[in-house]
């Protein structure tokens, strides 16, 4: 069976990155400027009652930092890098 999702209304933005997609929830991560800071925010948004609920919000202290999304059965692994020799690394409870 193949399951088709319009997600136009909910990804509006350039800026957001979709993570994963199941039969319940989409999870997905929004970049935005709030009251001058850079913000990244881990979203869900439940298929069921079509509502979003925030995971996780953090501040991005360096706006170069590129994030990359890993989904697993309980959470979500965040790495944030620039391609330098640090990266970080943030494990996010779904």
């Amino acid at each position: 069976t193949v399951k088709v999702v319009d997600l136009r209304n909910i990804f509006t933005n350039c800026n957001d990155t979709l993570i994963e997609i199941n039969d319940n929830s989409i999870f997905y991560a929004e970049e935005k400027v709030e009251e001058g800071h850079n913000s990244l925010f881990l979203l869900e948004y439940s298929r069921l009652t079509r509502r979003e609920r925030i995971i996780a919000n953090y501040f991005i202290t360096d706006p170069a930092y590129v994030q990359h999304f890993f989904s697993f059965p309980e959470s979500i692994l965040v790495v944030m890098e620039r391609g330098g020799g640090k990266a970080w690394v943030m494990r996010v409870n779904k």
